[in-house]
């Protein structure tokens, strides 16, 4: 009877005591939870070697009950009203709606956009393409302030001057000896 008492005590032990388990998949030393290290994870090998999310569609992706932070991604719009869920495309659970993953939240912000300062050379290459500064404010364009500057809307260029009085005007002072 003892024998018996002593072996439930020594499996519930076993049982109750904290245990830390860490699985992984192609190494054996995982360092997280579930740890996937690809077969090959350098090389030139054509096969995949991903983590392949849940694929579910729209009307699926309305159940409830889902932890924050579950990944999911929606293969199909065609049925049903999950919030959110607008387009194909991964997805992630915020507790409250389904948030698309990679999506920008606003337009990307850049010198042509924001305005700001060039902070190093700049060269765009226009190829067969144009570029164009559309403008109705008087000083449109300019350079340096006043020396180059264009009037859009009376279709004037100056130089020196951030009043042109003719097409092109030419400022004095300094610059009547430069060459155009």
């Amino acid at each position: 009877m003892k024998k018996v008492i002593l072996s439930i005590l020594i499996i519930f032990c076993a049982y109750s005591a904290e245990i830390d388990a860490q699985v992984g998949l192609n190494t054996a030393n995982p360092a997280v939870t579930l740890h996937v290290t690809a077969k090959a994870p350098t090389g030139t090998t054509k096969t995949a070697e991903d983590l392949l999310i849940p694929r579910s569609d729209r009307e699926r992706a309305q159940m409830t009950g889902a932890p924050i932070s579950t990944p999911v991604y929606i293969n199909s719009i065609s049925t049903g009203t999950a919030m959110n869920a607008d387009a194909e495309g991964d997805y992630d659970y915020n507790g409250t709606a389904w948030a698309k993953l990679n999506s920008p939240t606003a337009t990307s912000v850049n010198l042509y956009n924001t305005g700001g300062t060039v902070t190093g050379n700049t060269t765009g290459t226009q190829a067969d393409k144009t570029l164009t500064f559309n403008g109705t404010a008087v000083n449109s364009f300019s350079a340096n302030g006043r020396m180059f500057f264009i009037t859009a809307p009376n279709d004037r260029v100056g130089i020196g001057t951030v009043t042109p009085e003719t097409k092109p005007d030419m400022a004095r002072g300094g610059y009547e000896n430069e060459k155009i």
